[in-house]
């Protein structure tokens, strides 16, 4: 999960392709302008804003939190 999806965001999107050794791979960004979502930055999806961090993280990398 990138967040942001301007310059820096597009940036670290293609570091992490460019060094694929590391094992990261970018699968989703989230930006607070809500007009990006569901645009793609470099081939990735935006797919909401920092609201949505935790439902994003539940449904896409089945993560679990405590409270």
């Amino acid at each position: 999960m990138i967040i942001g999806a301007g310059q820096a965001g597009e940036m670290t999107i293609q570091d992490l392709r460019r060094n694929a050794k590391m094992g990261i791979k970018p699968v989703l960004i989230i930006d607070d302008n809500t007009a990006l979502t569901n645009r793609t930055i470099a081939g990735v999806p935006v797919l909401g804003t920092t609201k949505d961090i935790v439902p994003l993280a539940v449904n896409c990398f089945g993560c679990r939190f405590l409270r």
